[in-house]
């Protein structure tokens, strides 16, 4: 309980409810997962379809949510001391920090999560043979599937090289470790501002180039499709049922032409298209 004056000289008293126990209501973070951590004698989500993994250890439970890109509205039900009681979730899903949304940025590893984490987890970097045995592996079984491509720093457990600490972000310059990154006019923005993550995953993906999503998928993140459809020049071509993409056509990274094309912008059409 917890009490505080009133200006008229009355005491309020309210119970600070702390069930839900991360993330903050209203919330957006860079990755297409979430984690929810619950403290109550029961806890579920009302669309249990969205969750990818979860599990307990008596009042803490934990849920893995996928996220779809955008407004995500997530209502997480709870039980306790025999009373049920939900709260509602906003959380965008935005990968690049330049997306502006009245909600703050959220990183699951913070200084005050991981304390809350100890009891229960080690926090230190873990060179092992078994996955398994990482404490990493309890969380993000979904970059160890085996069906996905692992990028060899990853699969090595080499996690040191790019994070200074395990629960740090990637150092600024992790991708330069190992990625010489081009230099010159007409760079992409995310490119140009090491905003690699908003299309690569630096873990796992079973997409070429570890890849989060389809090229054209990730390319409508930030380009309106519908725009695409009307005003673009190839409009009318058969796109990704003919196997066309845009990287197709645009460097991704940046060249020295005009709207990142591959080749000067008069002959663009004669690369498939004879005279």
């Amino acid at each position: 309980m917890r009490s505080c004056m009133s200006r008229k000289g009355g005491v309020l008293i309210y119970l600070l409810f702390l069930s839900v126990l991360t993330p903050p209501t209203v919330s957006f973070v860079k990755d297409k997962f979430i984690r929810i951590v619950v403290q109550a004698n029961k806890a579920w989500l009302l669309k249990p379809e969205i969750i990818y993994d979860s599990m307990s250890a008596g009042e803490i439970h934990h849920f893995i949510v996928k996220l779809k890109y955008g407004k995500n509205k997530i209502k997480v039900f709870y039980e306790k001391n025999g009373e049920t009681k939900s709260k509602d979730l906003i959380v965008y899903s935005f990968p690049s920090k330049n997306f502006r949304v009245r909600a703050r940025l959220y990183t699951f590893h913070n200084t005050k999560i991981s304390k809350m984490c100890e009891d229960c987890h080690s926090i230190e970097f873990k060179s092992v043979s078994e996955k398994e045995d990482l404490d990493c592996y309890t969380c993000h079984k979904e970059k160890f599937d085996k069906t996905l491509k692992l990028n060899p720093p990853f699969e090595e457990l080499s996690c040191k090289d790019c994070h200074e600490k395990i629960f740090d972000r990637p150092k600024s310059d992790a991708c330069e470790i190992c990625h010489e990154l081009e230099s010159g006019f007409y760079l992409h923005s995310p490119y140009a501002k090491g905003e690699c993550m908003i299309c690569h995953d630096p873990h796992s993906s079973k997409e070429n180039k570890f890849l989060k999503d389809k090229i054209n998928n990730l390319c409508y993140l930030c380009h309106d499709k519908k725009g695409y459809k009307v005003h673009h020049p190839v409009a009318s071509h058969p796109g990704e049922r003919k196997g066309i993409y845009c990287t197709n056509c645009h460097n991704p990274h940046g060249t020295r032409y005009g709207f990142h094309l591959k080749w000067p912008n008069k002959p663009v059409c004669l690369v498939c298209h004879k005279k």
